[in-house]
């Protein structure tokens, strides 16, 4: 579950408080049945997150995987961020495997269509050997797909289909 913290909003999930203002994380209040409360103001990432695993004294403190203690700042960019549509057309071919070494995950949007016979005018994606997109050409179609960073990705086409544009948002 995420949530969007706004400035001087207090945002309680289960037993966690968390207080921030300009976007960053400036303390964190936890109550677990505990006589006193741990204040922890302000920390990066990771020392926020041994903080955490350390709140009740016992090193177990709350579920880490659950609350990973990300502040704003630090958060992974997500698809979009940093990234341009970029016609790949003549970069790439149908029923070549590419992997995606970028460093984030990116978007393959394809544009096709069939060549007068609607037999065999399928154009398929693929990420990791998976079926992710799919689609019977019948004018002119559009589909787009998202590939991991370090998955491999490929497109297929009928005998009768063509592949016009690929683009891909890196």
């Amino acid at each position: 579950m995420s949530t969007i913290i706004n400035d001087n909003e207090i945002i309680t999930d289960g037993e966690i408080k968390i207080q921030a203002t300009d976007g960053k994380v400036l303390s964190l209040t936890a109550q677990n049945g505990m006589s006193d409360n741990k204040e922890i103001t302000p920390l990066g990432k990771s020392e926020l997150l041994d903080e955490i695993k350390n709140i009740d004294g016992s090193g177990s403190g709350i579920d880490a995987d659950l609350f990973r203690g990300y502040a704003p700042d630090t958060l992974p960019a997500g698809i979009g961020v940093g990234q341009t549509w970029q016609d790949v057309t003549d970069n790439r071919s149908d029923g070549v495997t590419y992997t995606n070494t970028t460093g984030k995950p990116i978007m393959v949007g394809i544009r096709g269509y069939y060549n007068g016979t609607a037999s065999d005018s399928l154009v398929v994606g693929y990420v990791d050997g998976n079926v992710v997109m799919r689609f019977a050409c019948t004018y002119e179609i559009y589909g787009n797909f998202i590939v991991p960073n370090g998955s491999t990705y490929k497109v297929d086409k009928g005998s009768n289909a063509t592949i016009a544009n690929w683009w891909e948002l890196r």
